[in-house]
């Protein structure tokens, strides 16, 4: 498991791998489970992943840079057990909507006005020819 004084270097090791594999380093998303980002954000060497984000990479949920990967926090239960955190280089994946329903509701209970409705199911494929950009970290 991952603790406050292994997951900065265990975040560049994954970097590095990638770069060694000729991925750009620019262009890099670091998608990290809740539970980690707390200790990444308690560990000795991050002064303040927040640092001085626009307001346009905060409506996307980017919180803040390491090892210039944008760090985006998302959900424990989007990973599987073991999967610590994703580094992924844009555009080495492709990334479809595989279904979009919505529904308008023109005299919803408790509303003055239409309520809509939906759900949208995403789905992701990693493309061989660009494996070496998704780097992941995971306990065995």
């Amino acid at each position: 498991k991952l603790t406050k004084s292994t997951i900065l270097p265990a975040i560049i090791a994954v970097g590095g791998a990638m770069s060694n594999e000729l991925v750009p380093e620019g262009g890099r998303t670091l998608y990290i489970p809740n539970r980690n980002y707390q200790l990444l954000v308690q560990a000795d060497a991050v002064v303040n992943i927040h640092g001085d984000m626009a307001g346009k990479a905060v409506e996307n949920g980017v919180v803040g840079t390491i090892d210039r990967n944008k760090v985006v926090p998302v959900p424990d239960g989007w990973f599987p057990e073991g999967f610590e955190f994703l580094i992924k280089y844009k555009g080495c994946t492709a990334d479809p909507v595989k279904l979009q329903n919505y529904h308008i509701r023109k005299d919803a209970q408790g509303f003055d006005g239409p309520v809509v409705e939906g759900r949208v199911y995403y789905d992701s494929f990693v493309l061989d020819a660009k494996k070496a950009g998704v780097g992941v970290y995971k306990i065995s």
